[in-house]
């Protein structure tokens, strides 16, 4: 194959190559998080060998607390994602680190949460699950700052929210609305971009994209819209429509 070829093959082997990281102490010690149908272990700085790593770390597959919902959930799935029935896996793994690369091949990659593939080896075994870990991100969800400026529950919180939008939060929403159409990001609700905040000034001043399993599926929606508020950047004629774009990010699209 030419070099391009071969750069695409070596790439999509990383995506997929684990790397072995080693638990100081057992999963069932470490704090979990999670959703209907996922599991995170909470990874501190030290809980893993020689290494200062932290982050979350989510199993390949689904995970659900209701084992005989596990089937139904894994269909639901399936059907939104739009995937071949010939599998037996969503690799959902892959799905999350391919963005994270697709992020950081178009210089966006300080709006997703840095993803890889890993084998997370919990003391006295040989072998581990395989999963990605993701880098914690900061901030607070899109959700909970949206409630909060609703309610005023805090001094800053008082005015128009507008006002307190920077913009580098500006660029960074826009960034990921693009990267969220390339990637066909079926699961961009306010809970999965936290939003950060300058505690000093209430300003909101950048956004990272998390959980982003949902990727990459033949459900590609043309009306892909970051959160539940946000402006699509397809109009109803299927024209291209943005407000505005970075221009470093453009040129980084039209050289790919």
């Amino acid at each position: 194959p030419d070099s391009e070829q071969a750069s695409n093959v070596w790439q999509a082997v990383e995506i997929a190559r684990p790397k072995k990281f080693y638990m100081k102490k057992a999963d069932s010690e470490h704090s979990h998080v999670g959703g209907l149908a996922s599991r995170l272990t909470v990874l501190k700085e030290g809980d893993l060998e020689n290494t200062d790593t932290s982050g979350f770390f989510k199993d390949a597959e689904i995970f659900t607390y209701y084992e005989d919902k596990e089937v139904l959930i894994f269909k639901l799935m399936e059907q939104a994602l739009k995937l071949s029935p010939i599998s037996d896996s969503l690799n959902l793994t892959n799905r999350n680190v391919a963005t994270s690369r697709m992020a950081d091949l178009l210089g966006a990659g300080d709006v997703i949460a840095r993803s890889e593939t890993v084998e997370m080896v919990e003391p006295g075994k040989a072998t581990g699950r395989v999963g990605n870990l993701m880098q914690k991100a900061e901030g607070k969800a899109a959700a909970a700052i949206a409630e909060r400026y609703k309610n005023k529950t805090a001094s800053s919180d008082s005015g128009d929210i507008s006002q307190k939008i920077t913009g580098n939060l500006q660029r960074q929403l826009v960034n990921l609305q693009v990267l969220d159409y390339i990637t066909g990001q079926i699961d961009r609700h306010t809970n999965n971009y936290f939003i950060q905040e300058d505690e000093s000034t209430g300003m909101l001043t950048g956004v990272t994209g998390i959980d982003n399993d949902f990727s990459f599926g033949d459900a590609f929606q043309l009306k892909n819209i970051i959160g539940q508020n946000g402006i699509s950047i397809i109009n109803d004629d299927g024209t291209f429509h943005i407000p505005h774009m970075e221009e470093a990010m453009a040129d980084r699209i039209l050289s790919v």
